[in-house]
């Protein structure tokens, strides 16, 4: 039996889910992960004398996101964790990426003003659409 089944979505695409029956909702409780199971993501260790141009602290879901986004712009990028990556928060979290704003429209106007609030919500809309479109572009045909 296959942990996870590869559904198709009009909107995400193609992509994989774990199976209902094999992960039960006492799984997180019970420190029991759905990608617990899949082997852990490589990494080695740095030399002692290093240099890059920007440095990630933390290679949970935010640090390997930050990463990518950099490496993409042409950064040298080294990321660092006392942990393995993935492990801390992240092994917990349903890495739910939105693009909903913890704050209200009309706090971001209040401190930002009003375009810069309009701004900053059209970014947040846009993101997910933005790596849906870098994901299609590097899915193989």
């Amino acid at each position: 039996m296959s942990l996870r089944d590869e559904i198709t979505s009009p909107i995400f695409g193609s992509f994989s889910i774990f199976k209902d029956e094999d992960i039960g909702q006492d799984d997180l409780r019970s420190a029991r992960t759905p990608w617990a199971v899949l082997p852990p993501p490589s990494s080695e260790p740095i030399a002692d004398n290093f240099r890059c141009e920007v440095l990630v602290i933390g290679a949970g879901i935010t640090g390997a996101l930050v990463a990518e986004r950099l490496t993409r712009q042409g950064r040298q990028v080294i990321i660092i964790d006392r942990e393995i990556p993935s492990l801390g928060s992240t092994v917990a979290s349903t890495a739910m990426l939105l693009w909903e704003i913890d704050r209200p429209f009309f706090q971001l106007t209040q401190l930002y003003g009003f375009e810069k609030a309009v701004r900053c919500y059209r970014a947040s809309h846009q993101a997910p659409r933005g790596l849906r479109a870098r994901r299609l572009a590097t899915t193989p045909s």
